[in-house]
């Protein structure tokens, strides 16, 4: 394992550092757990009695309906659009067994960490500045905080083929965040955290959510699900690339599999 804050760039896989910030930041502490636990408890059995009086007086044969979730996309030319139907875009498929893979067709791009770390695949030979980002992503396998999402705005550095850039991660567990990709004074990237929350708007586990980032100037805003969960003002990358990824937190089983389908980035407008 390398030293602290040494990053290693190998398969396309992220630093060491990335894991360290996410767990020692993610959860509550012990007492703030306990208290978390009684709040939950109180809810619990007050839930039941309002439950049990409101059934008792509500005709239960009509269950209500679950709302169809419909997303608007623009109407005009994309600048880029992958069915996943085949690899006729290039993305890099390669695998290794018991550590990585990444396939695409048949409508998905598939990509699978089984090393614990994290794994992206780059959109080959495009970069973009002002655009908006639509896709369809879902954590297919794996323990439900482990993490996927977008990379947007990324360039390469001496390190990385990702060394700066802006995050959009999503957690099996409803939460997300936001990072900012920066290079430190030895040219390695920090992993920085701009944010870290829960969204009802962010489906689970084994539940496709559609990502819409909409990047425009010096402000980035990201969407789940047609709602808006961030908006990110920021001047410092106002261009570049764009990846897909995965990723296998520490400390959890190994193995995680995300796919992506109706990769579109059209103007920004």
């Amino acid at each position: 394992m390398p030293a602290p804050n040494q990053s290693v760039y190998t398969n396309n896989y992220s630093s060491y550092d990335y894991y360290q910030d996410r767990q020692e930041k993610r959860g509550p502490g012990r007492i703030g757990l306990m208290i978390l636990i009684g709040l939950l408890l109180l809810l619990v059995i007050g839930g039941g009695l309002t439950g049990v009086l409101y059934y008792s007086s509500h005709d239960q044969s009509t269950p209500a309906a679950t709302p169809t979730l419909v997303i608007k996309t623009p109407t005009i030319k994309p600048l880029f659009r992958d069915t996943f139907a085949n690899n006729s875009t290039g993305w890099l498929i390669t695998s290794d067994q018991g550590k990585f893979s990444a396939k695409v067709g048949g409508g998905l791009m598939t990509l699978e960490d089984d090393d614990n770390k994290l794994l992206w695949d780059i959109l080959p030979g495009k970069t973009f500045s002002d655009f908006r980002l639509d896709v369809d992503a879902r954590l297919t396998k794996g323990n439900q905080n482990n993490a996927y999402g977008v990379y947007i705005r990324g360039d390469s550095t001496v390190t990385s083929d990702i060394g700066t850039y802006y995050r959009l991660e999503l957690y099996g567990d409803g939460t997300f965040a936001i990072y900012k990709g920066v290079q430190d004074s030895s040219g390695n990237t920090e992993n920085n955290r701009v944010t870290y929350q829960a969204n009802a708007a962010v489906h689970k586990e084994g539940q496709i959510n559609h990502i819409t980032v909409i990047a425009r100037g010096g402000t980035m805003v990201f969407m789940v699900n047609g709602v808006t969960i961030y908006t990110y003002p920021d001047t410092s990358y106002r261009g570049g690339l764009i990846a897909m990824f995965v990723s296998n937190l520490p400390g959890l089983a190994a193995g995680a599999q995300a796919t992506f389908a109706n990769l579109t980035v059209f103007p920004a407008g």
